[in-house]
């Protein structure tokens, strides 16, 4: 009875060992996503920020925003753009002003 349960613990041992091992390897894994991702947040901003809010709601925080910037963007014109439109508006404005106040001087006279 003795060697039979030698045997049994002798293959836990064994299947631990080999559990503890694939952990190692995951945690090898995850440590390097990890480096990936402390990375990404530097970028972001240097400074730690402390949060209440868990991981999974900032995430849909962060992806509501970036829909929200992608539809800003296709919706809205780029700065040079407006600021063309705006000019060329002016300009056509001061030419029309500029009749009104002739078409004014012609009627007064």
């Amino acid at each position: 009875k003795a060697k039979r349960d030698k045997e049994h613990y002798m293959t836990k041992r064994d299947e631990y060992k080999e559990k503890i091992k694939k952990l190692e390897k995951e945690v090898e894994e995850k440590e390097e996503g990890l480096g990936e991702l402390v990375d990404k947040a530097k970028r972001w901003s240097e400074e730690k920020i402390q949060s209440r809010k868990k991981v999974n709601s900032l995430t849909r925080e962060v992806a509501k925003m970036e829909e929200s910037l992608k539809q800003q963007e296709e919706t809205q014109e780029p700065r040079e753009l407006v600021t063309q439109k705006f000019e060329s508006l002016s300009r056509t404005f001061a030419r029309a002003e500029a009749q009104v106040k002739y078409m004014d001087e012609a009627v007064t006279f």
